[in-house]
This record gives structure tokens, C-alpha cells and sequence, in this order.
């Protein structure tokens, strides 16, 4: 039984309101990404990025696992590995440049919450 949740689209600044319907047995499979119309800013429009997020989400070529690059391919990584191996890369940038190095960039489109 397909389901809809209104949230804020993450895509951008903009936050434009998102009606989010999802399917599937456990109901997490996204399936329609629309503007929310009863949104008072964006008054139902949603940009197509905002719109391809369903599709991205269960894309083939999305990264479900941590992965690392190898020479010239990549190898997947277990999460604790992954992890440890930022926060040393982290130590090692600190160690060098010292405590003004105080953030790090992540891209804003690297999740969405259902």
C-alpha cells in the first residue's frame, strides 16, 4: 500500500516542500518524488533534480558500501574500516596544517531521508 510523507527536499537551499510516496513490502522503496502543493514557498514546484531523487535512490550505479580506490579500480571497504581510515586521514591533515583546518567538505546531496 503505497504510502506519502511530506518532508523538505535536501537538494538545495531552497527546501522546498516534497511529497515523498513510497511502496514495496517494507515501504522504503521510493517510488513518486512531487511537489508539495500545500507547501506556502514553493507552492508545489519541485526542480527535476528534486524530481530524480526516487530514481537516484535505487539507481544501479549508487554506492550501497564504502569503497576505496585500488591503483586504478576500486574495492569495497567494510564501514569500520572506512571510517577509521577517514578519521586517520583526518589525524594526518590536522598533524600537518595544524587545528585550523576546522571542517570538511561533504556533498549535500549524498542522502535522502524518507
Amino acid at each position: 500500500m503505497p504510502t506519502t510523507v511530506f518532508r523538505n527536499c535536501p537538494v538545495c537551499e531552497a527546501t522546498r516542500g516534497v511529497a515523498i510516496t513510497t511502496a514495496g513490502t517494507s515501504g522504503n522503496r521510493v517510488v513518486l518524488m512531487r511537489g508539495d502543493d500545500a507547501d506556502p514557498f514553493s507552492r508545489g514546484s519541485l526542480c527535476r533534480e528534486g524530481a530524480a531523487r526516487a530514481d537516484l535512490r535505487h539507481g544501479p550505479d549508487r554506492l550501497r558500501r564504502p569503497v576505496v580506490r585500488d591503483g586504478s579500480a576500486w574495492r569495497e571497504l567494510g564501514w569500520d574500516a572506512a571510517f577509521d581510515r577517514v578519521a586517520t586521514r583526518l589525524q594526518e591533515v590536522r598533524k600537518a596544517h595544524g587545528y585550523t583546518v576546522e571542517r570538511v567538505a561533504v556533498p549535500r546531496k549524498v542522502s535522502l531521508s524518507v
